[in-house]
């Protein structure tokens, strides 16, 4: 779940331990709201990735957070 206060610029990316993009969740230009992602790793192998949100508001300002997930399967 992803809530931008601000419409902007956003993009919602996934990467391995390497730091290698696998998968591009949400890429573009997004309004003010809640947006709720549910990403498919079913072709993915257990282990660690990263999950990384960007998102640049229209006055310029970035804001960045990178997380942690654990995929088990």
């Amino acid at each position: 779940k992803v809530t931008l206060v601000k419409s902007g610029v956003m993009s919602l990316q996934v990467y391995n331990v390497l730091g290698q993009l696998v998968k591009v969740v949400a890429q573009g230009y997004r309004a003010p709201g809640v947006y709720t992602y549910d990403i498919n790793m079913d072709s993915f192998a257990s282990g660690v990735y990263f999950y990384r949100l960007v998102a640049t508001g229209n006055n310029g300002n970035v804001f960045r957070s990178t997380k942690k997930l654990l995929l088990l399967k």
